[in-house]
This record gives C-alpha cells, structure tokens and sequence, in this order.
C-alpha cells in the first residue's frame, strides 16, 4: 500500500451543494390567458345565434364542395394510374417482354 498515493478529490465545477437545490419537476410555460377575466358564456358573432347558425351553414357547404372537388380529382388520379398501367402493359407485350 505504500506504492499508491490517492488524489485528493475534487469537487464538480457545477455540483449542486444541497438536494434542494437539484429540482426534478419541468418548470410550467407561462399562459397568457386573453379576455376580461370571466368566466361566463359567450356567443359567437357578437351575441346573434343566427348569425352563428349561418356561417355554421356556410362552413358545412365550403367543406361539401371542398369533398366534392377532392373526390372528382381522385377519381381523376386512379383513371390514370389505370391507364398508365394499361399502356405499359401494352408496350411490354409488343416488345415481347
């Protein structure tokens, strides 16, 4: 035991000193909540329901088109994947692959 000499130890340049001071919990993000404050109810469209109940209507009609255009252009889509598929398949037979 003579032979080996320990070094002193050193300390760790960031080493928390107390178990308090090393925190587990994730800090909350601040919110910012906006508004007056209440808590009460209100109505869309600056109290009118009718008003709420007629761009509701027109919300539901802007989503049907929007459906409807993507249908037609899938549709569109597989009509020339097919014909892609049947084109290839011709050139391959005449060329007797």
């Amino acid at each position: 035991m003579a032979g080996h000499a320990v070094a002193p130890r050193r300390e760790a340049p960031f080493r928390a000193t107390t178990r308090r001071a090393v925190s587990r919990r994730r800090k909350k993000m601040a919110v910012v909540r906006l508004g007056d404050g209440s808590r009460r109810p209100r109505w869309f469209m600056g109290g009118a329901p009718e008003a709420a109940a007629a761009v509701g209507v027109l919300v539901v009609a802007m989503y049907r088109r929007a459906l409807r255009r993507l249908r037609a252009c899938y549709a569109k889509a597989i009509r020339d994947v097919l014909e892609g598929a049947a084109l290839v398949g011709a050139v391959r037979a005449d060329a007797g692959v």
